[in-house]
């Protein structure tokens, strides 16, 4: 319908081609592109952060698993299976990450007012984007811990205790 609108508009007022007739939900699409673009840069940002924390996370724990190799080496000459190293590792790693969690929660749930003043909608005691945010935490943290927790898993007991 916008042509015949354009027509019966120019045909009424030749002045009026001098204005762009654009439907509401183009209007409404256009005046939200700074939201928008405030949206996408905040994203993008949040996804880099993750992965620095990821990579962090992942270069950490390889760090550790490098000072513990030995007392490791000598879990596995003993008998302790790979699977138990494994997860022995990955909860050492989850558990600073519970507990970047625990403080990070305390935190924001004080702090709601001033996260419903940047996104209409969100509060700071919403329960969805906690368990949202621990969730991609958590899979962050088991993505940095799984390489180190594999190489440490992976240790041939004879070769590390005759290095060191």
């Amino acid at each position: 319908m916008l042509p015949a609108i354009q027509r019966t508009i120019l045909n009424a007022s030749p002045n009026a081609s001098l204005y762009r007739i654009q439907t509401l939900s183009e209007y409404i699409q256009n005046s939200y592109w700074q939201l928008r673009f405030q949206n996408s840069l905040l994203s993008a940002f949040g996804v880099l952060g993750l992965a620095l924390a990821a990579v962090g996370l992942y270069g950490s724990v390889a760090y550790r698993v490098n000072l513990r190799r030995k007392e490791l080496a000598i879990r596995a000459a003993l008998g302790a299976r790979a699977s138990l190293v494994f997860g022995m590792v990955v909860r050492e790693a989850l558990g600073w990450t519970i507990l970047g969690i625990a403080i990070g929660t305390a935190l924001t749930v004080p702090l709601g007012h001033v996260l419903a003043g940047l996104w209409p909608g969100v509060q700071g005691s919403d329960p969805a984007a906690h368990l949202g945010t621990a969730a991609i935490w958590i899979a962050t943290a088991l993505a940095g811990a799984a390489v180190p927790a594999w190489r440490a898993a992976k240790l041939d007991p004879m070769i590390v205790l005759r290095l060191d």
